[in-house]
């Protein structure tokens, strides 16, 4: 597949997410749809696209070395972690010493990027780490997705994608 580091068209629609977000937040969801929503969703979708890409790359690169997909595998994870877990954490405990109640009170739930789970769980949102659902919703992804990359064959891509759908 060959994807580029950097699609520089994408990052209009990532502003356009973001604005999306903002604009739906900051005028208390007074536009009638839902923008917020719209936004998230078109970052999960940029998300899945660039991932999937990378994984696909490691897929061929490791097939061309003739090496196992545990490299690209552990690789992938490695690079994920460095990249989210270091503010991600940071900012938990933060708000945890700062006695932020959703944190102080849920410790396990934010820390464990399962607050999404606990919030569909109690049918309740959390206050000030609401925002959080969508990094654990994107922490679940990469639990199980690389998997099925890396390790079913590329002829069923279709058809597991249409499933997921």
């Amino acid at each position: 597949m060959g994807l580029k580091t950097h699609f520089s068209q994408l990052d209009g629609i990532r502003f356009l997410a973001v604005m999306m977000v903002l604009f739906d937040h900051w005028s208390d969801y007074a536009f009638g749809f839902p923008m917020s929503y719209l936004g998230v969703c078109l970052f999960f979708v940029l998300s899945g696209f660039l991932i999937t890409g990378i994984l696909i790359d490691a897929k061929d690169k490791d097939a061309d070395l003739g090496r196992s997909h545990g490299f690209s595998l552990k690789q992938f994870y490695f690079r994920r972690t460095i990249r989210i877990f270091p503010v991600y954490y940071l900012t938990l405990l933060v708000a945890y010493l700062l006695q932020v109640q959703p944190v102080k009170q849920h410790p396990l739930w934010h820390f464990g990027y399962a607050s999404n789970i606990y919030m569909a769980l109690k049918e309740n949102w959390l206050g000030v780490t609401d925002h959080f659902w969508s990094l654990a919703v994107e922490e679940q992804f990469y639990l199980f997705f690389p998997f099925i990359i890396l390790f079913l064959p590329k002829k069923s891509f279709t058809s597991i994608f249409v499933g997921f759908i």
